[in-house]
Formats: structure tokens, sequence, C-alpha cells
């Protein structure tokens, strides 16, 4: 039975993986492509020289500095980086986006153990985990 549990469990984490990576390399042109279009063109200016993150650069006509008030830049950050060492391509940023859902997705399941672990301690022994 347990072994079962996790081999579903394992196959439901891989398939997830897999899904997580189809059209990664796909061009920005799907419905949500302004908010990538926007992260892409913070990461050019700070791949161009602009490398201070708490000021992030958008690319909008007008006079400059375009100085956009969005959240941390991390990911963009790590993307202007990796732009040094594949290249100025689409699937950057959105392989970045990748690895932070694998990790998230496997640092979940520490929280749910300790978690389950608490609530047999709390209402009994009765309680089973899987």
């Amino acid at each position: 039975m347990r072994l079962a549990y996790y081999g579903i469990l394992l196959l439901v984490v891989i398939s997830a993986d897999f899904l997580r990576l189809l059209f990664v390399d796909q061009p920005f042109v799907d419905f949500i492509s302004w908010r990538q279009a926007d992260d892409a063109t913070i990461a050019d200016n700070f791949f161009q020289g602009h490398l201070n993150i708490f000021l992030p650069e958008i690319s909008w006509n007008g006079p400059g500095p375009n100085y956009v008030g969005y959240e941390f830049q991390l990911t963009t950050y790590l993307a202007s980086l990796l732009y040094h060492l594949f290249g100025k391509v689409d699937w950057v940023g959105r392989g970045i986006s990748v690895a932070f859902g694998v990790w998230s997705e496997r640092s979940s399941a520490v929280p749910y153990s300790l978690s389950c672990r608490a609530v047999s301690l709390w209402i009994g022994p009765s309680y089973r985990t899987p």
C-alpha cells in the first residue's frame, strides 16, 4: 500500500515537471505575453549594464530613465546573468520560473510531512499518515 502511494506520488510529480517544460521555448505570444515581455525588457536592461536590482528599468517610449514599480526582480536579474552564458533567448526566463516551480514543488513535501506528524501527535495514534 505504502509503495503504491509513493509510486503514484512520484508519477504525479514527474508529470507536473514535464508539463512545466512544455512550450518553454515558445516566444512571448500567448495571452499573458505583456507581463513576460515586460520582464524580458527589464532583464535586457539589466543585461545592458544597468545592474541595480533595486531600480528595475523598462523600455517604454519616452525619455528615460523608465523605472517601474514591480515586485522584487529576482527572476529578471537571474535571467540577465544567464544571458551572458546562453545569449538572449526566450527560454531563459521561463526556465528560471520552471526551476523555482520545481523547487517549491519539492520543498512543499517537508511542511506537509511535518504537519501530518503534528496532527497525529495532537489527535492521537488512531490518525494514520501515508
